[in-house]
């Protein structure tokens, strides 16, 4: 705060020198002038380094009297610290009448509490340099902020006041709403959003607890009234379906004190159950029930006069706790997983259909969702199914994979590992799924092992035993009047859905 104008102007003009300078070696012959010589081989190719080693944190793990979780990583590098707070609840725990209400209910805690307000709230974290975000998801919420470490407890009695004390104003409900119906009204504009909507709705069955959107109906977020919101925050946030996960420059004791301090005297107690994970053998009776599979069909979402067709193709698989998870999941890397995967070769290197097909596995504690697609010229729809299903049956059948991909995968998969634990949020973020999924506290670190003893073979039997591609959902978003005529030639039943995968 003491610094001034002329302050800066001074520290400017010490930059009036700098300057980058860029030399060329060897320099070419000039006025008699040689490039020195040298003995090294520059046709030969210099020796790879030693691969360096990374090992994932293990969180210290501790409990208040409450029953609030507690995980800390110490990451002295910088004097910051960062944290979240887990809730294991989240859309799947929304009433059936009132889907998105999860979300909603998420959105209006950093709308006030009983002593701060919304401006209040924004205006404090804005003087601490700190950020704040309330999110929910699936079968999780989180409350995530940071700070100096000088300060983050400021930042962390914020979080803990919106935590045990939200207000849910009725004012701020109906801006909140009002925003949240505005982009529910736009759903049509974009054929990417409808397809993943309707995907959701046709795998899992709409209105279902996994099936619904995550962000809710215009009907029933209408509906949502302040005391749905805080039916939801009382039977939900509570210290013992909470983790709070401390990440930086403090140790646990330090941690401990300010998790004591700040959220010691909670004393909620949830009256429902958080997300649960599935009964042991029987996933498609997590959470509520799901379609039986089905013959391979498309369900088509009209969106007249779009530019492309956004293509979803897949099944429902197993959960996140399913003993073959490594397996499926380095299949899914060599299937469609990143850039150079068979998918997105096919339809965008080699086709030219579109700029990204990839596939992916939305993992879940219930019934989790394999889904492969991504949005392609409108005159080339039904050339783009036609090569989906190709690569469908293909890898699970003439063209199983190869122990060329199957190396790149586990070496793609292993050094992509450090990247995801840089900085202290994303720790967060992967700490978090040890909070949902129930993980051990050392999975990230033995992480590499377990993806080490994955073998070729397992990967083959995770596809050939997983991968239903007789039971196919086709989901398409787009012009139907342009694209149906082509799709019928390929002589699979055609379902027309609404945008939330209901059969019209």
């Amino acid at each position: 705060l003491a610094v001034s104008a002329e302050d800066v102007r001074a520290a400017a003009a010490t930059l009036a020198d700098a300057r980058v300078r860029l030399a060329i070696e060897p320099r070419p012959i000039r006025n008699g002038r040689a490039a020195a010589p040298s003995s090294l081989d520059r046709g030969a190719m210099p020796d790879a380094a030693p691969q360096p080693s990374f090992v994932p944190p293990v969180p210290n793990r501790a409990r208040l009297d409450n029953g609030l979780n507690i995980l800390h990583v110490e990451k002295r590098s910088l004097p910051t610290v960062a944290f979240g707070l887990v809730i294991r609840s989240g859309a799947v725990n929304d009433p059936s009448d009132r889907a998105g209400l999860a979300n909603l209910t998420t959105s209006m805690l950093t709308e006030g509490t009983a002593t701060r307000s919304a401006q209040h709230i924004a205006d404090e974290i804005e003087f601490l340099g700190s950020h704040l975000r309330a999110s929910a998801s699936r079968e999780h919420i989180v409350i995530i902020s940071d700070g100096l470490t000088s300060t983050w407890r400021d930042a962390l009695d914020v979080v803990g006041d919106m935590a045990q004390n939200a207000a849910f104003p009725s004012s701020d409900l109906e801006r909140v709403r009002a925003n949240l119906l505005t982009d529910l009204r736009r759903v049509s504009d974009n054929p990417a959003t409808i397809s993943a909507r309707a995907t959701r709705g046709v795998m899992y069955g709409s209105g279902t607890p996994y099936g619904h959107p995550l962000t809710g109906a215009v009907a029933s977020v209408e509906l949502a009234s302040v005391d749905d919101l805080r039916a939801f925050f009382r039977a939900h946030l509570s210290p013992s379906n909470a983790t709070l996960i401390i990440v930086g420059d403090l140790s646990l004791d330090q941690a401990m004190a300010a998790a004591q301090d700040t959220f010691g005297d909670w004393t909620g107690s949830a009256t429902a159950n958080g997300a649960q994970p599935a009964p042991t053998g029987n996933p498609a009776t997590a959470n509520g029930a799901q379609p039986a599979p089905t013959p391979t069909a498309i369900y088509l979402a009209d969106k007249p006069g779009a530019a492309q067709s956004v293509i979803r193709t897949g099944h429902l698989t197993i959960t996140r706790a399913d003993r073959r998870f490594m397996a499926l999941n380095v299949f899914n890397y060599i299937f469609g997983g990143q850039f150079g995967a068979r998918l997105n070769m096919n339809l965008r290197q080699d086709k030219g259909y579109s700029y990204g097909y990839m596939s992916s596995i939305d993992w879940s504690l219930g019934p989790s969702m394999l889904v492969a697609g991504g949005g392609v010229q409108t005159a080339v729809t039904k050339e783009a199914v036609i090569e989906t299903l190709k690569e469908f049956e293909g890898i699970v059948g003439d063209e199983p994979v190869t122990p060329t991909e199957f190396r790149d995968a586990i070496d793609g998969i292993l050094r992509s590992v450090p990247s995801q634990f840089e900085t202290q949020f994303q720790i967060i973020s992967q700490l978090s799924r040890i909070v949902t999924f129930d993980l051990p506290d050392d999975y990230f670190a033995r992480f590499p092992d377990k993806l080490a003893q994955t073998t070729l073979e397992d990967v083959r039997r995770a596809g050939s035993d997983l991968l239903d591609v007789g039971n196919l959902n086709i989901v398409i978003a787009g012009d139907a009047e342009a694209i149906r005529p082509g799709l019928e030639e390929l002589g699979l039943p055609i379902v027309e859905t609404d945008y939330e995968g209901n059969p019209i």
